[in-house]
């Protein structure tokens, strides 16, 4: 389970509680706290998209360092066929 279904999860528990109780402050404690951790968890899904965004680029120049450069492979290319 991801850090965001974490605190999704916290957040369907805490409202779960708060409809058990009287309005009051211990309900609004509860409510707030569900509030936070559904905004913790959509932090956490942005933060999950940035790194998988950034991530690839990187995994494009790898593949472009690890291949052999073009003149490379067209020369032994050529070679193969004589």
């Amino acid at each position: 389970m991801s850090r965001a279904e974490q605190y999704r999860q916290l957040a369907r528990d805490f409202h779960f509680m708060a409809r058990e109780l009287p309005p009051g402050e211990n309900r609004s404690m509860l409510l707030k706290m569900a509030e936070k951790c559904d905004r913790l968890a959509d932090q956490e899904e942005q933060a999950t998209d940035r790194r998988q965004e950034r991530s690839k680029p990187a995994r494009r120049r790898e593949i472009c360092l690890t291949e052999k450069p073009i003149r490379e492979r067209l020369h032994e290319d050529g070679q193969k066929q004589a």
